[in-house]
């Protein structure tokens, strides 16, 4: 499973307001690996299919010309809105690796046989998990960690939000934190396994925050700094709703750069500064 080489970090969000779907591309100077981040919709299956698959499909075709395949996917929750959109997605499509936040029972059992049948290739992890020190997955320079996994103690927890898969990808000067729908109670986690990585590190530090950080704002582990003062943590349900969009629709899984002025867009492609 290799793609054609690239220089930059490339992260590709299908951005419909209630859905959540994000291919990472790891570059390096001969191939780039692939990472599907959940793939799903609150909105349900049928509403969005087809343009999940086509979101799929094209962004795998533009990175792998060679022909469309993933190096890992990464379940972060079992909500289904998070991954019910994921098979008729990856129809036609070889998948590597598997890994999964939360027990694996708590999946639907269309998705719990899925993973199942990838065997050892697929993988959970065990209550109050979370380790910088070893890269969950390494490709070149780029490494991605699991910031926090299974953050209430107790895998099975009902609580699926706040054990929800937390990921930060590196990249030379890059820093890409992925949050999905983790909670503030994931983020005081956070902040008591690792006070060094997030006194020492700032949002000013991070060049993209994927996912819906809805209450994390009240316990987001990284302070703000004073080299970082017009620095914001976007609640994304803040952005000026879709023309004849439910006002209480929360918006879901669009990209927030923490910078002065929050910017939303489908594919970033992040360059590294020396």
């Amino acid at each position: 499973m290799t793609s054609p080489p690239t220089s930059d970090l490339e992260v590709h969000q299908f951005t419909d307001s209630m859905s959540t779907c994000t291919l990472l591309v790891l570059p390096d100077s001969k191939v780039a690996t692939t990472i599907l981040i959940d793939c799903g919709s609150a909105l349900g299956v049928n509403s969005v299919r087809s343009r999940a698959r086509a979101f799929v499909h094209d962004a795998l075709r533009r990175v792998r010309p060679d022909g469309a395949a993933l190096n890992y996917v990464v379940l972060t929750q079992p909500d289904p809105a998070h991954h019910n959109l994921l098979l008729p997605s990856l129809q036609g499509i070889p998948v590597g690796n598997v890994v999964y936040g939360g027990h694996l029972d708590q999946y639907a059992p269309d998705i719990r046989d899925w993973i199942k049948g990838h065997g050892i290739a697929a993988r959970g992890f065990p209550a109050a998990h979370s380790d910088i020190a070893n890269p969950l997955i390494r490709h070149g320079l780029g490494k991605v960690f699991v910031l926090a996994a299974n953050a209430t103690g107790n895998v099975r927890s009902p609580d699926t939000a706040t054990n929800s898969l937390v990921l930060l990808t590196t990249y030379g000067s890059l820093h890409v934190i992925h949050w999905g729908d983790a909670t503030a109670a994931t983020g005081r986690f956070i902040r008591a396994n690792h006070p060094t990585l997030c006194e020492k590190t700032g949002p000013a530090d991070l060049t993209l925050l994927t996912g819906h950080p809805g209450d994390a704002r009240q316990a987001w582990p990284w302070q703000l700094t004073q080299a970082s003062t017009d620095t914001v943590l976007l609640d994304l349900d803040e952005n000026v709703p879709d023309s004849g969009e439910p006002p209480r629709r929360r918006r879901h899984a669009c990209a927030s750069t923490l910078l002065e002025h929050p910017t939303h867009a489908v594919d970033w492609r992040l360059a590294t500064t020396p």
